[in-house]
């Protein structure tokens, strides 16, 4: 992924006071007294007037809708409105552009839409005279800013195409019409990207150069992998072979059991809430888990809450005898419970939406419990102190089980880890932030979706939005859909027709809308063919019993019945029917189900 624009600030790069830009051919100028240096190679800036001002570049050279701008740099000194790299214009209520900077503690992206800026902050605060390496991206709905490959903060108050007015495209200040906040310290490189770099990029470059810092680079937690952590099961195709599912981290391998189905968008495990769940090996026993500091963490999606629900457990909860812990829920909230000796159970405040995928977590450090839902504190209680207690249990994954009790989960697992230490809020946080794009948003619907059968193998499925778009159903027999149906004008008040359905058959069905470069989702809806009472057309189907006298008697009757009672749907009985000639003519005229009833069982075989 090559950047649009890109300065890289080397002895070899300069040229009296001009720099050469490394992407993109926008070279920038010098003011002020800045220097370069060569270990590690950077342009130092004294906080007075310096700055690198790209000249030639306009509105028109940077990005509209899709934008990253990275840098490394260290700053000496801090202050309320510094400027890293920036093409921005913020006085009074004129707002535009954007600007990846800092305040007096902390790393920060702005940027304007709708003639409003919005300013990120990065959640941890910086140390001056150490290395950074800044990234902030916007996606044209979301903005994110990444410090040394770790996600620090999000924001979805911004959206549609970047504002921009008439500025100057700054390195080493934050520059508008009427300020100038020069920066004291040293950049390395500023790259200006019209793509939106994920946090797996934003990791690759920090790796990728953080050996040139030295001792002067604050170090982030090693991205390539976790501390702590014990167990971790992924749902996909790579790690679920047959009904083996492999610990990528530890010998915790796990078996599904029941009836299974993989979903591939995203990869998960689907779990019907009856005989499927995972039963997972436990070499040792329960001295193999935590023991005072535990952190239980899952993707999952919930269909149908329960009264004792659980998403990874290792429990014991008979009478008086308590013991384990489990990461789980109940009928409306995420749960976790876990015992010192007797068991506290620590429900959340967030009320689950059915068919919405949730990342969540469970914590304890030997003093308090604490539930967190989608990166953020949803509960905590310090009830509990001390070692957890265990006693023989199964360790499972989609279900609550003891030695009495099973309730499965129905809905979806993508991913579990389990760490034998406590993980900050940050650290959630950061693992929500980085995984969430991998499920789509939720589709609000204004009014529906209803069905409606229309034929022996073809339903009509409607719905209202707010905003126009196209109509689009993947449908199936199973959780894992496989079929679409769509229509591709635009509109708010959309059907779609879902054909070739087998009688007798349940459906399931989702509504997907794409706009923006974002596609959201509803929850999974049901439907079963049981109750389609359509029936074939019989009006072209000769009568088998051929024409005759009586023929012209049996019609009229059957216009006259459909006449006076007015219905052409449903069941018709048809008592002491015969050889079913009046149920013929009936069946040629209307869309009736017509049973016959006769006391002779010669007539009616």
């Amino acid at each position: 992924m090559e950047p649009r624009n890109g300065w890289i600030f080397t002895p070899d790069s300069l040229v009296g006071d001009s720099v050469r830009a490394s992407s993109g051919g926008l070279d920038g100028r010098i003011f002020g007294g800045a220097r370069v240096e060569s270990t590690p190679p950077a342009l130092v800036f004294d906080g007075n007037d310096d700055r690198v001002v790209i000249e030639a570049a306009d509105s028109s050279d940077l990005p509209v809708r899709q934008l990253s701008v990275e840098s490394w740099v260290r700053l000496d000194s801090s202050t309320r409105w510094g400027g890293i790299c920036g093409y921005i214009q913020d006085n009074g209520s004129f707002e535009r552009g954007w600007l990846l900077g800092y305040n007096d503690s902390s790393f920060s992206i702005g940027l304007a839409t709708s003639n409003t800026l919005t300013y990120l902050e990065a959640s941890d605060s910086f140390e001056l005279g150490s290395w950074y390496h800044v990234v902030g991206t916007y996606n044209g709905a979301e903005l994110k800013i990444y410090v040394n490959g770790q996600l620090e903060g999000s924001s979805r108050s911004r959206s549609g195409d970047i504002d921009y007015a008439d500025a100057s495209l700054v390195v080493g200040a934050y520059v508008d019409d009427d300020e100038l906040w020069p920066l004291e310290g040293q950049v390395h490189e500023a790259q200006i990207y019209d793509t939106v770099l994920s946090q797996a990029d934003a990791r690759e470059r920090y790796l990728a150069k953080r050996g040139l810092f030295g001792g002067d680079l604050v170090p982030g937690p090693d991205p390539a992998g976790e501390t702590g952590i014990v167990a971790q099961w992924t749902f996909d195709n790579e790690h679920v072979n047959g009904r083996l599912v492999s610990d990528r981290v530890g010998s915790f391998d796990g078996t599904i059991q029941g009836e299974y189905e993989l979903l591939s968008r995203p990869a998960a495990l689907a779990l019907d809430g009856s005989s499927t769940f995972v039963r997972m090996g436990l070499p040792g026993g329960s001295a193999a888990l935590p023991r005072r500091e535990l952190t239980a963490e899952a993707w999952v999606l919930i269909n149908e809450g329960t009264t004792w629900g659980g998403i990874l457990c290792y429990m014991q909860d008979n009478g008086d005898f308590e013991r384990g812990w489990v990461l789980g829920y109940d009928d409306s909230h995420f749960s976790m419970a876990l015992s010192s000796g007797r068991l506290t159970y620590l429900v959340g405040d967030t009320e689950f939406q059915q068919g919405t995928w949730y990342h969540v977590a469970g914590t304890y450090d030997g003093e308090t419990l604490r539930l967190y839902v989608n990166g953020r504190l949803d509960a905590s209680s310090s009830a509990q102190s001390g070692d957890i207690a265990y006693a023989d249990a199964t360790f499972v994954a989609g279900a609550y089980e003891d030695d009495n009790e099973f309730y499965p989960l129905d809905g979806a697992l993508h991913d579990l880890r389990l760490y034998d230490e406590v993980l900050s809020e940050a650290r959630l946080r950061g693992n929500y932030e980085s995984g969430r794009e991998l499920f789509p948003v939720l589709e609000p619907v204004l009014m529906g979706p209803t069905v409606r059968f229309t034929s022996v193998d073809t339903a009509l499925v409607s719905w209202k939005t707010t905003a126009p778009s196209r109509s689009v159903v993947d449908f199936g027999t199973s959780r894992a859909l496989g079929r679409t149906a769509l229509d591709e004008n635009l509109a708010v008040d959309h059907a779609v027709y879902l054909a070739g359905l087998e009688p007798g058959t349940p459906y399931f069905y989702q509504i997907r809308r794409q706009a923006g470069g974002q596609e959201s989702r509803t929850q999974v809806y049901e439907f079963s063919t049981e109750f389609n009472f359509s029936v074939p057309s019989a009006e072209r189907i000769e009568s088998p019993f051929g024409e005759d006298a009586d023929s012209a008697v049996y019609a009229r009757a059957a216009e006259r019945i459909l006449a006076l009672t007015g219905i052409e749907r449903g069941y018709c009985l048809d008592l002491d029917c015969g050889r079913g000639r009046l149920a013929v003519e009936l069946a040629k005229r209307s869309k009736l189900r017509i049973i016959g009833v006769s006391p002779g069982r010669e007539e009616v075989t």
